[in-house]
């Protein structure tokens, strides 16, 4: 799985902005935001400030390294070993030895053991002693564990690699969410502005009308003022702080963002086609029957691995063996282990000197204790097995369900987006109006200032219903793996 790739590209977002993205965007108001800083610019900024993104790359580095080391002690491994040396005033002697082990390939090893003896006054070298010896496992056991491991290790790293790709695009979902928040926020603000001029204008009318202030009346709607003007300082002040974290987000100077020049999303919903198709994933690539299905596929190699019997077999050649008079000697041995017990059995051939007489071994060693703890770890792996079975279940279910959801929310969304468009439309039409009826003297400021408020709220309202269809996209994707392979 290409990942790296993936969040470098969103890393640089910020630094290959194409011309069209950055001369400006219109939205589902047909409006163009030509000097606002395009929201592609912002998300890559908010991207490449993320932490926590920044943390998970390091743990998918950590997690491809842990693989590597797991894949290099599962190949062929060499240990070499001078052994003990031991040097007197007229002899040398070493032990060193070599080991090959396999342990793909039913944990299979070979060694060699060479004792060297150097002696004075013949400087002769004496090798009595040097043994040749190989091993494996005849029920492969040892390989089918040792394949687990290669398989969870490799499992790791794509896991890493995904954690990497839900986390992008839960910065995605945070950084829409304040972009939303915002635009909320703003209509609340112009709400509370046009509050404030409606309680003047009813003040300066009792001024008019020779009210004294110190009437009942006059008293009340100066409180109603004074509680207006509260109200939208501090709505404006709550919205130019979201505004400034939003800025630090998204790794901008301050005051670059203003209320009226924040981004439109128009160019994101054409790129992406949720306009014209909600995002489908399969169920093969739904998360949780994924991991649900692997979980499964884990325990049932674990059972494989966990068998109940287990045999090994091995052989060797000595040259000069020191426990055998000095003859050359021909080893072979077996190793049952089953039901918490172990049965050693090996011969010892001597091919040559007068007197070749083999001799046996033989050694049963059994642990109750053992063979309780392999039975209780098999009932575990079977309870594992069922588990696993019913999440699968569970999990096509929810993909089901989930399906119907999406499609319902996605159609829901477009028809509040078709009718928050035609009303700033009419909105838009009637604020125009009334612009030249107010500049006839048709009509007063207030109801003139209240329709260009209205066509405000109808254009923010539009920006909104944008955003929560780009929530929607990301919430789906967030479902499903949306990961590259290579």
């Amino acid at each position: 799985m290409n990942v790296q790739k993936i969040c470098t590209a969103a890393l640089l977002l910020c630094l290959f902005l194409t011309p069209q993205t950055a001369s400006g965007q219109s939205d589902s108001t047909g409006e163009t935001t030509g000097g606002a800083t395009p929201v592609e610019q912002l998300l890559a900024g908010y991207i490449a400030g993320d932490r926590a993104v920044q943390t998970l790359l390091l743990q998918y580095q950590q997690a491809v390294l842990s693989n590597q080391a797991t894949e290099n002690s599962a190949g062929f491994n060499v240990t070499l070993s001078t052994g003990t040396i031991t040097i007197d005033a007229d002899q040398i002697k070493a032990e060193p030895s070599v080991s090959i082990s396999f342990p793909r390939f039913s944990g299979a090893s070979v060694s060699a053991t060479v004792p060297v003896l150097l002696a004075e006054p013949q400087s002769a070298a004496g090798f009595a002693g040097t043994s040749v010896s190989a091993q494996v496992e005849l029920t492969r056991g040892t390989a089918r564990q040792q394949e687990l491991t290669l398989i969870q290790a490799a499992r790791s790293v794509t896991t890493a690699g995904r954690a990497v790709q839900k986390q992008l695009l839960s910065t995605e979902y945070d950084f829409y969410t304040e972009l939303k928040s915002l635009y909320s926020g703003y209509a609340s603000l112009l709400t509370a502005q046009n509050d404030l001029y409606e309680k003047k204008i009813d003040l300066e009318t009792l001024d008019v009308q020779g009210y004294s202030e110190q009437s009942a009346t006059y008293r009340t709607t100066l409180l109603e003022m004074m509680t207006a003007q509260r109200d939208a300082d501090e709505k404006s002040r709550s919205l130019m702080r979201q505004i400034s974290l939003f800025e630090d987000h998204c790794g901008l100077a301050p005051d670059t963002l203003q209320p009226e020049t924040l981004p439109g999303t128009e160019t994101v919903l054409s790129g992406s086609g949720i306009l014209e198709q909600y995002f489908t994933g399969t169920p093969e690539t739904y998360t949780e029957l994924e991991q649900a299905e692997w979980d499964l596929y884990i325990a049932q190699l674990r059972q494989q691995a966990e068998t109940s019997l287990t045999v090994s077999a091995g052989a060797g050649y000595t040259y000069k063996s020191t426990s055998s008079a000095g003859r050359d000697v021909v080893d072979a041995g077996v190793d049952i282990t089953a039901l918490g017990g172990t049965l050693s059995a090996g011969i010892s051939v001597p091919v040559t000197g007068d007197q070749k007489i083999p001799s046996a071994r033989l050694s049963l060693s059994w642990s109750p204790g053992d063979m309780k703890s392999k039975q209780i770890q098999a009932q575990q792996t079977d309870l594992d097995l069922q588990i696993a079975a019913l999440k699968i279940l569970d999990a096509r279910e929810s993909y089901d369900t989930n399906q119907d959801d999406i499609q319902q929310t996605w159609s829901d969304l477009l028809w509040t987006r078709s009718i928050n468009a035609e009303q700033y439309q009419l909105y838009k039409t009637l604020a125009q109006d009334m612009e030249n009826w107010y500049a006839a003297g048709l009509i007063t400021e207030s109801e003139n200032r209240k329709a260009q408020i209205n066509e405000q709220n109808a254009f923010i309202q539009c920006r909104i219903s944008d955003i929560d269809l780009i929530l929607h996209d990301i919430q789906t994707k967030m479902l499903f793996i949306t990961e590259e392979t290579d």
